[in-house]
């Protein structure tokens, strides 16, 4: 009897819960301040980019499916008019989340 490698995805997406979450916070504050350009150079252009009530945003997104579940992220960068960063979020599952977290470190 093999291990079955549904029951090691959930379990390693629990183990690593925090540890992703706080590397995109800690990741993203890193940064604060930085022009958006050292930001591109990490983790590459943005999927897109929006002007939020008067406000650029800019948007990297990423969505796999594996075994009919989706493991997607949504990681959003606000910018001064000078294009400097000066704060983020991220919406979206550990295993989405993973591939940002590990090229902000």
């Amino acid at each position: 009897m093999g291990i079955n490698p549904r029951l090691v995805a959930y379990a390693t997406t629990l183990l690593l819960s925090g540890c992703v979450g706080q590397a995109l916070q800690e990741g993203l504050h890193a940064y604060s301040g930085q022009p958006a350009s050292a930001l591109f150079s990490k983790l590459g252009l943005p999927t897109a980019e929006q002007t939020i009530a008067g406000r650029k945003v800019y948007i990297w997104t990423t969505s796999n499916f594996v075994e009919g579940t989706n493991y997607g992220c949504k990681l959003r960068v606000n910018v001064d008019p000078h294009d400097n960063i000066v704060g983020g979020d991220w919406d979206g599952n550990n295993g989405g989340c993973a591939v940002f977290a590990s090229r902000l470190q």
